[in-house]
This record gives structure tokens, sequence and C-alpha cells, in this order.
């Protein structure tokens, strides 16, 4: 019986999230494999999101980009990862955190900005 070979195409992205009273502004960056931006996710969301809930939103937004023979590798900061969390994302999402380091930057303005806008944008480059 001759096999199949799935090819597997790795995405990457960072990921942050600012947690205010009264709502969360979350950035997310995919970046190429020369590690340039491709694609950037200022994200607001209403009301202060639990550090699940957090988890789950950067989670499902990263997911809705990833298309069939893709993986995506999440690298978070300011969000807490649970292994139970993991489950439902594990064929196509992973996700670990990491300290705040300066490679954060631009995820980090971008979560700023959504909380301070009170809006959302996305853009690919």
């Amino acid at each position: 019986m001759k096999q199949t070979q799935t090819i597997i195409r790795l995405r990457r992205f960072r990921a942050t999230a600012i947690r205010q009273d009264d709502c969360t502004g979350i950035g997310v960056v995919e970046e190429n494999d020369n590690h340039e931006t491709i694609a950037i996710y200022s994200v607001n969301i209403d009301g202060r999101l639990s550090n699940r809930e957090t988890f789950k939103a950067i989670a499902e937004l990263v997911k809705a980009e990833v298309n069939e023979g893709e993986i995506a590798k999440i690298k978070a900061t300011s969000v807490q990862v649970k292994s139970a969390w993991l489950e439902p994302y594990r064929r196509q999402v992973i996700i670990r955190s990491y300290r705040m380091t300066p490679d954060y930057k631009e995820v980090i303005q971008l979560a700023e900005d959504a909380a301070e806008r009170k809006s959302s944008i996305s853009e690919k480059f």
C-alpha cells in the first residue's frame, strides 16, 4: 500500500494582551521565515477577559487564519498557557508562553492601540 505524505507548513505568530477594566486589547503579528512582519491583528474585546478567555481569543484568532496542512506556532507573553486549554487546538495551533522581551514591542503596541481605539483592525502585507 502506498503512503501519502502530508506536507505541513509552519506559520509563526507572536501575541500579547493588555487587560483593562473595560476591555482587553490583543496584539498579534505573523512573521515569515526571515522574521519579517507579514500580517498584524489589533483586536479590542469588550470587558476584562480572564486569562483563559484571553488564551482562547488568541488561539481562535490564529486558528481562523490557518489552512489545512498548516500549523501555527504562537509565542505569547502576558498570557498563561495551561495544557488542558490546548486540547481543542492541538491539530493546528501550538501556543507557548514566553517572558517579555524587546521582540514583543510590536505586538504590545498593537494591543495597546486596540484598547485605546476601542476597535479592531487587521492587515496582511
